[in-house]
């Protein structure tokens, strides 16, 4: 995720340390999380040689031991430079709450369908709320239009605050947090 949402054609997250093209300037290659996918799939390869390497062909096989001795070292360094590249974007990586709300804005505000399903849910019949979003759906990929403002027109009482980003998150922020502060205790014991 990580990789796809650092890409220059979304950033909706930023992870400190890019490489830049060398004939686009205006493009970030997020490096570290392609390489984080590359020594993955290398992994892959050196797991398919450890387990051929399991068939020993006789009791002391030589060449499988010799396989495992090859691909096993480079599977470890592998994992262990992973997890460090991981550690580094983990301490460096931020939302882009700019690209963020774009994305939510381009998509017409259908993100907040579900939201939108449960607020009607309360007034009139779930599988009842569910046909009327599902049509306003609909009509806003048809028009273009935004999600809320078109399910405001229907039912003048529906408060828009409800779908804005502090409303959605519940208490993820808080959440979010307090793994955090669990992580740091864990990393400094």
């Amino acid at each position: 995720d990580i990789l796809i949402h650092s890409q220059s054609t979304l950033k909706t997250v930023q992870i400190g340390a890019t490489g830049g093209s060398s004939t686009m300037p205006q493009k970030e290659n997020p490096v570290q999380a392609s390489t984080i996918v590359a020594l993955a799939n290398q992994a892959v390869g050196l797991q398919t040689t450890l387990t051929l390497a399991a068939q020993h062909k006789e009791a002391r096989d030589g060449a499988a031991w010799f396989s495992e001795w090859l691909a096993l070292p480079q599977l470890c360094l592998g994992a262990m430079a992973a997890l460090t590249i991981a550690n580094d974007i983990s301490a460096a990586v931020s939302p882009n709450q700019t690209a963020l709300s774009a994305q939510i804005t381009a998509t017409n505000e259908m993100i907040h369908a579900e939201a939108l399903s449960f607020e009607l849910a309360k007034t009139i019949p779930r599988p009842e709320a569910q046909a009327a979003v599902k049509q306003l759906c609909q009509e806003a990929l048809a028009t273009g239009s935004n999600l809320i403002a078109l399910a405001q027109t229907q039912y003048p009482s529906i408060d828009a605050a409800l779908f804005g980003s502090a409303h959605q998150m519940g208490t993820a922020p808080e959440q979010a947090h307090a793994f955090a502060e669990r992580a740091k205790a864990a990393e400094i014991a």
